[in-house]
């Protein structure tokens, strides 16, 4: 996954209207339904303004129904590719578990398939990814790799006992992520590791700058932003 760059300048300075109103809330995260705390409205860098609802129970925060396609057009994937993959990220996300230990990797959400090549390449590794946007679709094309162009569900035709799943900025992305997770754990082999990465809902406060805050409320393209304890 990739999201546009954010633009924080003069026109974003109030971007953030925060607040602290009572809101009907059903958390994605911890599956809590009540009274959750609206903390603030997004009035900038979207189509409408969004309202980010904390949940009493997890302290995650939810965002929006439906995200926006990530990397829809040539010019986005260009610049993913060019500027914003961070190679160096994405290698040290894989060797969190022992390179030797893995014979198959997945990557959900795995945007061009620069952690596929690498991990093809340096490590000899069954590489399969699957990818809905056109970024997917170009990065099997022009790295020659294997990338479904579809999301994830169990009826995706991609097999299982895979050694190690990366899904890397993606779970926030996603309406349901219970059912994505357990998604991901059914493909897991028996003694195989699932790496996740996603911001942290603590950033959002008022405390914290707004380009952090822009950054992983992410508007448009983050469902939910889930809590440490979530």
């Amino acid at each position: 996954m990739f999201d546009p760059p954010l633009d924080v300048g003069a026109e974003s300075a109030t971007a953030v209207d925060w607040c602290d109103e009572a809101r009907n809330l059903h958390c994605r995260v911890c599956d809590w339904e009540g009274e959750g705390t609206l903390i603030a409205k997004v009035t900038a860098l979207a189509q409408h303004d969004l309202p980010l609802v904390r949940c009493p129970e997890c302290l995650s925060i939810d965002i929006l129904e439906l995200p926006l396609d990530s990397s829809p057009t040539d010019a986005s994937v260009d610049g993913y590719v060019e500027a914003g993959a961070g190679i160096s990220t994405i290698a040290e996300a894989l060797v969190l578990v022992d390179p030797a230990r893995v014979k198959r990797f997945l990557d959900v959400g795995c945007n061009y398939g620069f952690a596929l090549d690498v991990g093809r390449k340096l490590f000899h590794w069954e590489v399969l990814g699957v990818e809905p946007s056109l970024s997917g679709t170009r990065g099997a094309a022009e790295l020659a790799l294997d990338i479904r162009n579809e999301y994830l569900t169990d009826r995706s035709d991609i097999g299982d006992n895979f050694d190690l799943i990366l899904a890397s900025e993606v779970v926030e992305h996603v309406p349901r992520p219970l059912e994505f997770l357990d998604a991901l754990r059914k493909r897991s082999a028996p003694n195989g590791t699932v790496v996740l990465t996603t911001p942290a809902a603590e950033i959002i406060s008022r405390e914290s700058p707004l380009a952090d805050v822009l950054g992983a409320v992410s508007a448009g393209y983050h469902v939910f932003v889930a809590s440490e304890r979530g």
